[in-house]
């Protein structure tokens, strides 16, 4: 079973010139959303999340335009202590 801590070193190797701005936990993986570390937190961004399966920590991606109901009822996990994890 893949712990956050190893979703998210999992995730980040692949977005090294990025910054994470949400995280999200659902049933079955982790939901990471990137975007460019040189973007501005107050504009505005959409697009898919990079996810980690809990199961066996394979990644893929969850577009939350494909089920609303698990987006809205994921749990949010704060950035700041995602960072502090690791």
């Amino acid at each position: 079973m893949t712990s956050l801590k190893e979703a998210y070193d999992i995730v980040k190797v692949k977005h090294q010139n990025e910054k994470v701005v949400e995280c999200l936990e659902f049933e079955d993986f982790f939901a990471f959303f990137f975007i460019a570390k040189d973007t501005d937190d107050n504009e505005e961004y959409a697009g898919a999340y990079c996810t980690i399966q809990k199961k066996d920590g394979k990644m893929s991606t969850f577009n939350p335009t494909s089920d609303f109901e698990a987006y809205f009822s994921a749990k949010r996990i704060d950035v700041e202590e995602l960072q502090k994890v690791n």
